[in-house]
């Protein structure tokens, strides 16, 4: 969201060409498999021994693989408004830009950041082919420890990985779902 929200703001606010070309190159790693994704990162980080081994490694991947899904869902909530239109009305009653993006712009783009806070959280939880090629012994991810479970046939440990699954994904998308749908009432 931090960086997903502020980038579609800003591809919203400056359409043309060159936002375009922007929102395509953001948009590459759709077309990247995770594997190919992950190779790259470890060519281009994996001597930097110190980051390759921390957990912001595998962050740096999945920010990676996920910014298009959030970029993408508030880029289309704000092309539906009248964005311009709301911003020189907040700018003639005194507010930054600053003031307008947080009481403006975040409030409209509610349902979009909502949407695409889901589609990433989901994805990362569940992404599999980038986290097993950037993982190290000590950073191992729940989708890769179900693999090696089952992959050593310790049908126990798998059962208790998707367990955990279980309690970490459901709570979390009923929660993301209320919120979505409580900000389109307030919408409406």
């Amino acid at each position: 969201m931090i960086l997903g929200v502020p980038a579609a703001y800003a591809l919203a606010r400056n359409p043309g060409r060159a936002s375009r070309v922007l929102e395509e190159f953001i948009s590459l790693p759709l077309a990247i498999p995770g594997l190919a994704l992950a190779l790259a990162l470890l060519q281009l980080y994996g001597g930097w021994s110190d980051f390759r081994t921390s957990w912001l490694f595998i962050l740096v991947g999945h920010v990676l693989y996920t910014l298009p899904f959030m970029v993408r869902s508030v880029l289309s909530v704000l092309a539906a408004i009248d964005l311009k239109s709301l911003e020189e009305g907040a700018a003639s009653l005194g507010a930054g830009p600053a003031r307008r993006f947080i009481d403006i712009v975040v409030p409209n783009a509610m349902p979009g950041i909502l949407a695409g806070a889901l589609t990433v959280v989901t994805l990362s939880i569940g992404e599999f082919n980038l986290t097993w090629m950037m993982h190290t012994p000590l950073l191992k991810t729940l989708p890769v420890g179900l693999a090696d479970s089952y992959a050593s046939m310790r049908l126990e440990v798998a059962s208790a990985y998707t367990l955990v699954f279980f309690v970490m994904i459901v709570p979390l998308l009923m929660a993301m779902q209320w919120a979505s749908a409580r900000a389109q009432r307030i919408m409406q």
